[in-house]
């Protein structure tokens, strides 16, 4: 019968990072505020830290690219087709909903959290 993966096997290869004390205690106090391991507090910053820096690069991709828009404002008008432009747009719109759904999404779920909290300290309490 062969072995079953353990939950550590399957996240992958752990990364060790050295920060000064001040630094540990904050992301500490920080993991500990959104009641998660240090770990996973880390390793969550660290993607969405990534994703913005990408989702910021792509950003002024399609800046660059629809300046090139005919009557665009400070475009030089370079002679993209309609539905090119078209698409990119609605691609820049997308990425504005979407970066505005994220924040809302965010600020639900710490709602949710601190509520949680809220509740257990009630239960705790009573």
């Amino acid at each position: 019968m062969p072995r079953t993966k353990s939950a550590d096997s399957r996240l992958g290869k752990p990364i060790t990072i050295r920060l000064p004390p001040d630094e540990e205690a904050y992301y500490r106090k920080m993991a500990a505020a959104h009641r998660m391991p240090l770990n996973g507090y880390l390793a969550r910053t660290l993607v969405q830290g990534v994703a913005a820096e990408n989702l910021h690069e792509f950003e002024e991709r399609m800046g660059a690219l629809i300046e090139k828009i005919p009557g665009t404002p400070g475009g030089s008008g370079g002679g993209i087709p309609e539905h090119l432009a078209l698409s990119l747009i609605t691609c820049e719109q997308l990425l504005m909903v979407m970066y505005e759904q994220q924040g809302q999404i965010a600020l639900v779920r710490e709602s949710q959290d601190r509520a949680r909290a809220a509740l257990n300290r009630r239960k705790g309490s009573e």
